[in-house]
């Protein structure tokens, strides 16, 4: 299954926040860590934690994703 959607990460006076948008709606983007091309954060599908794992590269990212222990998979993207 592909999903398709923008993904914001801003500064804020409390670190960094951010938001998921797809078809599927717009969740927010919980426990961000950055370390150094490596970036780390949860977002909330519905009650379920999904934690991702990216690498930054030149244009874009690409990583891993786990749905709270029942399985995971691939995401990657490009900058915009």
């Amino acid at each position: 299954m592909q999903l398709f959607g923008t993904m914001t990460i801003e500064n804020s006076d409390n670190g960094l926040t951010g938001s998921v948008d797809t078809d599927m709606g717009v969740t927010s983007v919980s426990n961000i860590v950055v370390e150094g091309a490596e970036m780390k954060f949860n977002v909330d599908a519905e009650g379920m934690v999904v934690a991702f794992q990216v690498v930054f590269e030149d244009d874009g990212f690409s990583g891993q994703f786990d749905l709270s222990g029942l399985g995971g998979g691939t995401i990657s993207g490009t900058k915009r």
